[in-house]
């Protein structure tokens, strides 16, 4: 009977907020803990690679249902909504959009979504959520969910428990990756859209990259902008706060020391805003597709790619885990090497690095299926830590507005 309670190990919780299907799923994981024996269950479970799709600016059109399709049919193990859904003032046809995915989908607030109480309350009473600001594990993945549509200065509610939430997912043992995710994006490439908030949020910028670099955050996941951009590694520089600092001109690979990626998906259907140029700090970018973000985690490796929506591979990264140094503080340069492209040269903590690797794997075409596609599934689809939302941080943080942001 001891050996069999061991099962109690399985690292399933139930996420209190989330929809009662995970709550089922949970049960019926800790039942048959009963019957097999936690060993065996433990392979099967440390054996899953995490498999986490992400996505924002949806609406409800046919490219939105293009989207959904390649989640469900690659056997999603997490969809992270980045924001903007129904574009309406009620969530009714998105609800329905992502009918097949509603039960793995987990949202973040954006500036269409907030637009009254009651549309507001739609959302977050439909996934059971009771605050704009979350997180929770998946497997080995730590995931927080911040609201740029709150207060998020210093200070404020929210500030406070993204602070609490970093300093613990850095110091866990069982965190392997750490994934932060919002609307609003703290860096962008010049747009068409048309609203200060898609140049990127100076107020988001200066308050959190720096604390993104010291709790050794891996991969920041954004929308609000109506393309894809995907940035090189990049820490925060206090000399220029709009110029972040690079530390790797590599394509595709990097190590997760060197700071983090950021990716903006907001290619979920309801339309596309124009590239006006490319920030020297971004690895990537496209304005003419729309698709979804997959990213698969194992303790060593990240994989990261760009699906678009019929199929095929745009963008493919993937970050090395390296080993866990003592928190430090991120020391900010005034990097002016960086208005010219990270291919010809950037300053490289401190030092100048020239063409290191001027390769693009990333072509517009479906390869060779990897190794790393073979399906296996998350046992905790819906699982992770309990919801650890604080209080209401009151009044709106910089909100991008305007129909169609």
């Amino acid at each position: 009977m001891l050996k069999n309670q061991l099962c109690m190990r399985i690292e399933v919780r139930v996420y209190r907020n989330f929809r009662y299907s995970h709550q089922l799923f949970t049960i019926i994981v800790l039942f048959i803990g009963m019957v097999f024996n936690s060993s065996s269950l433990d392979r099967v479970f440390a054996a899953s690679d995490l498999d986490i799709y992400a996505v924002g600016d949806w609406g409800c059109t046919e490219n939105t249902q293009k989207i959904v399709n390649i989640a469900k049919s690659r056997d999603a193990g997490m969809v992270l909504a980045l924001g903007d859904y129904s574009y309406a003032s009620t969530p009714d046809c998105w609800f329905n959009i992502i009918k097949p995915i509603d039960g793995i989908t987990r949202i973040n607030i954006g500036n269409h979504d907030d637009g009254s109480a009651t549309l507001l309350d739609s959302f977050l009473k439909h996934f059971g959520l009771s605050k704009q600001y979350y997180s929770y594990d998946m497997q080995n993945v730590h995931v927080l969910t911040m609201s740029t549509e709150e207060q998020f200065t210093v200070g404020s509610a929210q500030y406070n428990f993204v602070l609490d939430d970093l300093q613990q997912a850095a110091t866990n043992p069982n965190i392997k990756w750490n994934i932060v995710n919002m609307h609003a994006p703290l860096y962008s490439s010049p747009n068409t859209c048309g609203d200060p908030a898609c140049e990127g949020d100076k107020a988001l910028r200066d308050t959190y990259h720096q604390l993104f670099d010291k709790y050794g955050v891996d991969l920041v996941l954004e929308g609000h902008v109506h393309n894809y951009q995907r940035s090189y590694p990049i820490m925060y520089n206090s000399g220029n706060p709009s110029n972040p600092i690079v530390t790797s001109c590599n394509k595709s690979s990097y190590n997760s020391s060197e700071g983090q990626v950021y990716a903006i998906v907001g290619t979920g259907g309801v339309n596309l805003h124009g590239l006006a140029g490319k920030s020297s700090f971004m690895a990537n970018q496209q304005d003419s597709k729309f698709g979804i973000l997959n990213i698969q985690s194992s303790d060593d490796v990240l994989d990261v790619k760009f699906i678009d929506s019929h199929g095929s591979f745009f963008d493919q990264f993937n970050i090395t885990k390296a080993v866990k140094k003592p928190i430090k503080e991120s020391k900010g340069v005034n990097n002016t090497i960086l208005n010219q492209h990270c291919a010809d040269s950037i300053l490289y903590h401190g030092k100048s690095q020239t063409k290191a690797d001027s390769s693009d794997t990333s072509k517009d075409k479906k390869p060779d299926k990897p190794k790393a596609e073979t399906k296996k599934k998350d046992g905790g689809k819906g699982g992770g830590k309990g919801n650890k939302g604080g209080g209401k941080g009151g009044g709106k943080g910089n909100k991008g507005g305007g129909s169609g942001r």
